[in-house]
């Protein structure tokens, strides 16, 4: 549950305007059996050996719940999953690497191994490693895997929330399991609904760990259970048996029509669990989100008032919802609202909500003058404010632009840099070098001289050196080294992987986009 997702104003005041008769309470939901890991190990022997004798045992799956909804159990053995990889990586880690958990989770970064901070595992050059902190993270470098841990003592049992989130959205080769969790919650972060389910139904122990938490059933022996059934997965019957394992009835219900109602019931309870749970006292930006990915029928009224609810994560997610679902004519008149309330350059996520908002009004209604608004923004997002009005061709674009080179933002600059750097032109090289002429500051014009550094016009790199001469920097030892200097070192590097980050939406503006007469 995010902080942000608190909102100011009591519940009973959502339930009346909502116009929906709020539950005596919301509904409880009873502790899973103790004896689940046995029900798992059974149900998943039945799948393993039930190859081409499937119609003996899927019956009995199908009459036996495992009193999971496809949402939780589906995520309970991905959990598994991923905690037999995070045993692949503190086994990986201390075979090849050098590294000791319990020492780097006592110690932090002074714990780490005499070794580079980054670089291939040695022994299994497939993937790369990188050390952060308290925690290790190795990336499949063809795959793009990407598995994170951080350690709290000498095991890999603790499974952190934005890591598992961030490990879903790596994966671009799912197996079995985990491609069944993509589709049942297609926004990765709306998993962490269901993890707060499993926390309730006691399947997972939280730690003194922050956002952290562990499985409280043993996992090995599902975990190979998974691996085998992985293999398997293709030959007659798995699939289908897989489903009536897991009480997933909208799987089943493709292969045998009668249980569609049953596939419809499921739905409709989840979507009732997740408005209760948008309407409790913390409402949860990811409920919201997962009613949206399910299209539920409850989500335009859950919608339309958290479009009216103060900046929040959970505004934030709304705001989403209507640019994915292309529902800014539906909502135009609460999106107007929400740039006339919110404070452009307030605190986070303010300047992302009412940057969107703006956004979303202009596309709907590009012949208007609301591009002015743009004007306001002085802080966060004005590089992003700046992009888009040079897509939309906005009398604004240049102003935009001058001003983001000039932020005391470090994103905007670098952003607003590797923008240039990718249209590289002459009126490009201009900006940038405008910039140079302007101030003797380092820290304000690296972003500007790596951006003409990347230039493909050879002679526009004589500024930059006429710069740096006329302007030397005399670089500190590493004992007087400060953040600043760490961060203007590490520059170069940053505008350049934004450079490929933006590559795609930035190239097609090079003939597209020319500065305008009006200098704003």
């Amino acid at each position: 549950m995010n902080a942000s997702d608190v909102i100011p104003f009591s519940v009973s005041w959502l339930q009346d305007a909502l116009a929906i008769t709020p539950p005596m309470k919301r509904k409880c939901i009873p502790p899973v059996h103790s004896n689940l890991y046995q029900i798992l190990k059974h149900r998943l022997n039945v799948v393993l050996n039930g190859g081409g004798r499937d119609d003996l045992h899927l019956q009995t799956l199908i009459e036996s719940p495992i009193g999971l909804s496809p949402w939780d159990g589906w995520l309970v053995l991905c959990l598994i999953r991923h905690r037999g990889r995070q045993q692949f990586l503190l086994e990986n880690m201390r075979a090849r690497l050098d590294g000791d958990p319990e020492v780097i989770a006592r110690a932090g970064a002074m714990g780490h191994p005499d070794r580079p901070r980054v670089g291939l595992v040695p022994g299994d050059t497939d993937w790369e490693y990188r050390f952060h902190g308290r925690g290790c993270c190795m990336t499949h470098r063809v795959t793009g895997e990407d598995i994170d841990v951080d350690f709290h003592d000498e095991t890999a049992d603790w499974i952190g929330r934005y890591f598992f989130v961030k490990y879903l959205e790596s994966l671009q080769r799912p197996t079995f399991v985990e491609k069944r969790i993509c589709e049942l919650y297609p926004s990765a972060r709306s998993v962490n609904v269901g993890i707060d389910e499993l926390f309730e139904r006691g399947i997972l122990e939280a730690g003194e760990y922050g956002a952290s938490f562990r499985l409280a059933i043993p996992w090995e022996e599902l975990c190979d259970l998974l691996d085998q059934i992985e293999w398997r997965w293709h030959q007659a019957g798995t699939q289908t048996l897989a489903a009536a394992a897991m009480s997933d009835w909208a799987r089943l219900s493709e292969a045998r029509a009668d249980l569609a109602d049953r596939a419809d019931a499921c739905l409709r309870e989840k979507c009732d669990d997740l408005q209760q749970r948008f309407l409790a006292e913390q409402c949860s930006s990811d409920a919201l989100t997962l009613l949206a990915d399910l299209n539920a029928p409850n989500l335009e009224a859950c919608l339309g008032h958290a479009l009216k609810w103060p900046p929040s994560g959970v505004l934030s997610a709304a705001i989403d919802i209507v640019e994915r679902k292309s529902l800014s004519n539906r909502w135009s008149t609460q999106l107007r609202e929400i740039v006339n309330r919110v404070d452009p350059n307030g605190e986070l996520p303010s300047p992302y909500i009412w940057n969107t908002a703006l956004k979303l009004l202009i596309r709907l209604h590009p012949k208007g003058d609301l591009e002015k608004e743009f004007l306001r923004l002085n802080r966060n997002e004005l590089s992003e404010a700046a992009m888009f009005a040079m897509e939309m061709k906005l009398p604004c674009a240049i102003n935009l632009i001058r001003r983001s080179l000039r932020s005391v933002i470090p994103n905007n600059r670098i952003e607003m840099a590797a923008v240039l750097a990718i249209i590289d032109l002459p009126w490009c090289h201009d900006e940038l070098a405008c910039v140079l002429a302007e101030t003797s500051d380092q820290e304000m014009t690296t972003e500007c001289r790596t951006a003409l550094l990347e230039s493909r016009d050879v002679g526009v790199h004589a500024i930059v050196h006429n710069w740096e001469a006329d302007n030397p920097y005399d670089e500190p030892d590493n004992e007087s080294l400060t953040i600043g200097d760490l961060a203007k070192q590490r520059r170069d590097v940053i505008v350049q992987f934004e450079m490929q980050t933006l590559h795609d939406r930035i190239i097609i503006l090079r003939d597209r986009f020319k500065p305008g007469a009006a200098d704003e």
